[in-house]
């Protein structure tokens, strides 16, 4: 097969997105052939198509609110039908090149959200980044600024930790949510701001889970001041946010993914209390799963680190699968646990100590 497509796709921001914008970069490209440029616009048309993913709750789309610094802000929530009394909330982060719109399709693992929150009762929270190059709030082509210091092209200078903090306050006030219950979840640049989150506001997060996420090697943000449980989710065949660190894919340097697992160990100060090994569903997916728990760790603190070995830059999925073109661009997809899921049966037993939470209006 020849992969030169795949591969020119690959260095011109192959996360899925609004087809219009990437249609803009395609053109701008003139070592593509007319034929190349054909097929990346038809394997991205291919996800602007697809539906959201099936839920039976309320979905309010494009909400606004302006951040700490002025900035217009952009976000979706979702209200199951039988939302809990006093109900948990995640925050769900989407990637790099994503928009909040994106992670809701069928085919993203992050979907799955929907149908946890229908299940379990939480609001859900989907806030958009910005655009790094236009720096619009409502676009298809966002970012975090999740503390690379060292990554210009995707540096967009919005206050996303203020933004966040708002979304938590507008949620206390509108659906009286937990305080102790706070959630936030993401993946590539979203993993990653996950971790800023808890690094600037450990007193009103309970835990996150980042999936195919490092920490920056040279971050511009301080160190986190309280011990916060962590999910983390890596797999070894990841060339845009590396196994081992270094150059990730869309700038910026980042330590290993077992360097940023020992970074949280420190930090919450926990001791390792059990490992798994997963069931191998998908004899075909060239991957399997084991999973380290650490915990024990201040204020009940926990680390739980997997490992997807063969896994590339994606999310472990069995009911969203990605298409196997996909898999080429990004990395192969593990089928034996459903990531999603995993992720809050280990946020859900976090809570946060009253002593740390304080509401900012």
């Amino acid at each position: 097969m020849n992969t030169r497509p795949l591969t020119l796709c690959k260095e011109f921001e192959t996360i899925p997105k609004q087809i219009t914008g990437f249609i803009s970069v395609v053109k701008e490209e003139t070592l593509m052939s007319i034929q190349e440029k054909r097929f990346c616009v038809m394997l991205f048309a291919f996800f602007i198509l697809l539906p959201y993913s099936a839920f039976s709750g309320t979905l309010i789309e494009r909400n606004t609110m302006k951040a700490p610094d002025g900035r217009l802000r952009y976000f979706h929530y979702y209200v199951p039908d039988r939302l809990q009394s006093k109900p948990a909330v995640v925050v769900l982060l989407h990637g790099g090149s994503q928009d909040y719109s994106q992670i809701l399709k069928q085919d993203s693992a992050q979907s799955e959200w929907l149908k946890i929150s229908d299940e379990k009762g939480f609001l859900l929270i989907i806030p958009n980044g910005v655009d790094p190059g236009t720096g619009s709030a409502s676009g298809s082509n966002q970012h975090w600024n999740d503390c690379r210091a060292d990554a210009d092209d995707v540096e967009t200078g919005a206050d996303d930790v203020g933004f966040v903090n708002k979304l938590i306050d507008w949620a206390l006030l509108k659906y009286r949510i937990d305080p102790s219950r706070v959630y936030a979840t993401g993946a590539s640049n979203g993993g990653m701001m996950s971790y800023r989150l808890v690094d600037e506001l450990s007193h009103r997060i309970a835990a996150v889970a980042a999936f195919v996420a490092n920490r920056p090697q040279n971050s511009e943000c301080t160190a986190p001041r309280n011990p916060t449980s962590i999910f983390i989710c890596n797999g070894t065949k990841d060339t845009w946010m590396p196994w081992n660190g270094g150059q990730v894919i869309k700038g910026g340097a980042v330590i290993s993914a077992q360097a940023t697992r020992d970074f949280w160990i420190e930090h919450n100060s926990a001791v390792l209390s059990q490992t798994k090994k997963y069931r191998d569903l998908d004899s075909t997916d060239s991957s399997t799963v084991k999973s380290e728990t650490y915990s024990s760790g201040l204020e009940g603190s926990e680390v739980m680190f997997y490992t997807v070995t063969g896994g590339g830059h994606t999310i472990p999925g069995i009911a969203h699968t990605l298409n196997p073109v996909v898999e080429l661009i990004v990395g192969p997809q593990n089928h034996d646990i459903e990531g999603a899921r995993q992720a809050w049966n280990f946020l859900s037993r976090q809570t946060l100590g009253s002593v740390n939470f304080r509401m900012d209006l």
